[in-house]
């Protein structure tokens, strides 16, 4: 950088994993790095010059650092009214996280709310419509058994059809989320979510976990339907 070779370190505790920055930051040892970095990486146009910032960073020890900002933000107060200071911000690594937490906290509750009622709403309508079909089925099962098929045959057939009411919405949702993938991470993204791996993982625990209730409402409604066709 700057025609000179410099040992990069990550600073992994600096922020939350999960907060968007649309920025990137270096931070030097020295002025007269800072100086270099500035003097390389100045636009070299009229219509934007640059912003750089004054920034102090605290690394304090976890008992002390709620009561340090505290501190710290009335002493700030105060000496950017005497100095008469406009433009000015501070911030705290703690006050991000709980910032983070109360917005996922409140789309975690409202999803899961969602994903209930939309889960009740299918577990009722599928159990009745198998009912329902079961009861419409039940004649046509009477006709194949007296014109001489094995109950192996029929219920190979009848499993099949279930399988195909049942598994066909569920492979078609997956189809279309996974379509709908990159525009669900922008959307996150915008809210301040940018772990595409934790996202990943999300999607497919979702998916699972849509399917393994998909097969236990199978496993019931299927026993339902075979004892009333019976």
């Amino acid at each position: 950088m700057a025609g000179e070779k410099y040992k990069l370190v990550k600073d992994k505790n600096l922020f939350s994993k999960n907060l968007y920055y649309g920025e990137i930051r270096i931070i030097v040892k020295d002025d007269v790095t800072f100086l270099k970095m500035v003097s390389e990486y100045t636009p070299k146009y009229n219509e934007y010059d640059g912003e750089y910032k004054l920034e102090f960073n605290f690394d304090l020890e976890s008992a002390d650092k709620k009561a340090f900002y505290t501190r710290f933000k009335i002493d700030y107060e105060v000496y950017t009214h005497l100095k008469k200071i406009s433009s000015y911000s501070y911030g705290a690594k703690h006050d991000a996280e709980a910032f983070a937490y109360e917005v996922n906290g409140g789309l975690l509750f409202f999803g899961m709310i969602v994903a209930l009622i939309f889960i009740t709403g299918t577990v009722l309508i599928t159990y009745y419509k198998q009912i329902s079909e079961g009861f419409e089925d039940k004649q046509n099962y009477q006709i194949m058994k007296n014109v001489g098929l094995p109950d192996s045959i029929i219920k190979k057939s009848l499993r099949v059809q279930i399988l195909w009411i049942f598994f066909l919405p569920l492979v078609v949702a997956t189809i279309h989320s996974l379509f709908a993938f990159p525009i669900l991470h922008n959307i996150l993204k915008g809210l301040g979510f940018q772990s595409i791996r934790i996202f990943t993982m999300s999607f497919a625990t979702i998916v699972l976990s849509f399917s393994v209730i998909y097969f236990i409402i199978y496993s019931i409604t299927s026993r339902v339907y075979y004892k009333i066709i019976r």
